[in-house]
């Protein structure tokens, strides 16, 4: 997968499930929080503990996780450049 394709994947679900997540919850520093904690999965080479994360955060905001994003969960690389994007937009929304 392309990472052209996976920016757009992204881009397109990120905001939806953050501004979902925000209207979830109630304490302001929830988000940013949150974004640490994936943040430091990430870096610390977490990869597929932060996708577990990703997909609880759909839960959490009662939203099912696209399936776009769910194959994205099949190989290493492709997980990793996903949540690469993920914090990206996430840090573009906040």
């Amino acid at each position: 997968m392309q990472n052209n394709t996976i920016k757009l994947i992204s881009g397109a679900y990120t905001s939806v499930l953050w501004e979902t997540l925000e209207n979830t919850l109630t304490n302001e520093d929830s988000l940013a929080h949150i974004h640490e904690v994936l943040k430091t999965l990430h870096d610390c080479g977490k990869i597929k503990v932060a996708f577990a994360f990703v997909q609880i955060l759909y839960d959490i905001a009662g939203l099912a996780l696209p399936d776009v994003v769910a194959v994205m969960d099949k190989d290493d690389d492709i997980r990793s450049a996903y949540i690469t994007e993920l914090l990206t937009d996430v840090e573009n929304i906040i």
